[in-house]
């Protein structure tokens, strides 16, 4: 195998986001939360058979035919994800529920 295609990023949510604290007159603020994407690399001798022999362009229907085989556990447990984009390697996703 080789390398993924995904590339080095990081999310940052512009808001903050505010939790209730079932006490009273408590509420927790987090100003910023940092997600760090890195790249990965694929092995598949230190990972057999967490990889797929088939390997497909970075487009945005390839994504979306891939997380075909995740969505049923995602709306099992009230969610779903759907693609946004991808752009220069870099996939966007909404996640729900």
């Amino acid at each position: 195998m080789g390398v993924s295609q995904f590339s080095a990023s990081t999310y940052m949510p512009q808001s903050p986001l505010k939790f209730h604290n079932p006490q009273p007159k408590r509420i927790i603020t987090i100003t910023h939360k940092r997600f760090n994407f890195v790249r990965a690399t694929v092995d598949g001798s230190s990972a057999p058979g967490l990889y797929s022999a088939t390997q497909f362009e970075l487009t945005k229907e390839n994504v979306d035919m891939v997380l075909e085989d995740v969505r049923p556990y995602l709306i099992s447990d009230g969610g779903n994800v759907d693609v946004i984009s991808v752009e220069d390697g870099v996939v966007s996703l909404q996640l729900q529920g």
